[in-house]
């Protein structure tokens, strides 16, 4: 895991792979969404709802826009019960 993701991207991710909503959510609400992350409620959602057992990260990596001063981070994620 990891093309230039943030330690904290990948944290978040790794609570992902666990289906771990709560600890997911948390991550970001800790730092109080400084990282301004979109679709969390439907994250949140989906990782609550998923009937698997684990997850893993395929592929993440970050999206630098140099105009506006922003980076974003993706990633794809296979979930297996």
């Amino acid at each position: 895991m990891g093309k230039g993701s943030s330690a904290k991207d990948m944290r978040s991710l790794s609570h992902g792979e666990k289906l771990d909503a709560e600890g997911c959510y948390n991550s970001v609400e800790e730092e109080k969404d400084k990282r301004e992350v979109c679709g969390l409620s439907p994250i949140y959602a989906m990782l609550l709802v998923a009937e698997a057992t684990e997850g893993r990260v395929l592929d993440n990596a970050q999206a630098h826009e140099p105009e506006a001063g922003s980076v974003v981070t993706y990633a794809s994620m296979s979930f297996y019960s």
